[in-house]
């Protein structure tokens, strides 16, 4: 079994519309999928050859005509550097696009969105389960890179203890105190209080692991615990994810292209 199939495959959003940057994408990621946005398809093609068999969602309302997003989608899956890519279109609800899309071979299949955004994340969702986009694991885990990033504060016996999460997931964090407290397996923490990127939180778990000579404790965060706590994981695996991509996109960014779109695609997918 290799890498790929252990973590899962990366989804990638092309000019993502407004609705699927500011609440599909979450939504994805609250699913336990990896997915980014990208808003430069040139760029786009780079990275889906560092990647190699991602998902990808075009916005073909945005930039390029559909025919040029058609011949975009083929360059890629033809390529024999991008591996074994998946590409769905996705189309506003009063788009005029799809009648085009109708007669396009390599998008002919698209999503829809409309005003019921929870439609379209299912629609999204499924189209990831059917091609194994999660992968073996369960859980999306952000490694911390210190404690002004990711820190937390438990209470036990009136006392404060506070440390530095070294990874987190929706599931619980993996972490360390500053001063090593006494805790079990096992225990209940009935008050945890979570920091993330300066965002507090409060809410509750239990100790299920006890690593390295008692220097790693690793807590399981309870189901119940707040929306405003789960959403303050949600949010910092997203933006975690977000920002560590972006350093890829930069890598392989082609500005040297700059504005206007016309048969950039076929010109570029020849080179």
């Amino acid at each position: 079994m290799d890498r790929q199939e252990i973590e899962g495959k990366k989804v990638l959003f092309i000019y993502p519309h407004i609705i699927t940057e500011k609440k599909i994408l979450r939504d994805i990621v609250k699913n336990e999928y990896e997915a980014y946005k990208i808003n430069c398809h040139l760029t786009a093609m780079e990275i889906v050859k560092h990647y190699k068999n991602p998902i990808l969602f075009l916005n073909v309302d945005h930039g390029l005509t559909v025919l040029e997003w058609e011949e975009y989608a083929k360059s890629i899956i033809n390529s024999l550097e991008t591996g074994d890519v998946k590409i769905k279109a996705i189309v506003d609800e009063g788009s005029r696009q799809k009648e085009l899309l109708s007669g396009c071979h390599y998008l002919n299949q698209y999503i829809n969105l409309g005003q019921d955004v929870s439609k379209s994340v299912t629609n999204i969702l499924a189209v990831l389960k059917k091609n194994n986009a999660m992968g073996q694991r369960k859980y999306i885990r952000i490694k911390c890179r210190n404690i002004h990033q990711a820190s937390f504060s438990v209470k036990k016996n009136k006392n404060i203890h506070l440390g530095m999460v070294n990874d987190i997931s929706s599931f619980g964090i993996a972490c360390s105190f500053e001063k090593r407290p006494i805790l079990t397996m096992n225990e209940r923490i009935n008050d945890l209080q979570l920091r993330l990127n300066g965002v507090p939180a409060r809410g509750s778990g239990k100790v299920i692991g006890i690593r390295d000579d008692g220097k790693i404790y690793v807590i399981q965060f309870d189901r119940n615990n707040s929306q405003k706590f789960k959403d303050l994981i949600t949010n910092f695996i997203f933006q975690s994810l977000q920002k560590n991509f972006e350093q890829l996109v930069k890598k392989y960014s082609r500005p040297q292209f700059g504005a206007g779109y016309n048969n950039k695609t076929i010109s570029y997918a020849a080179q």
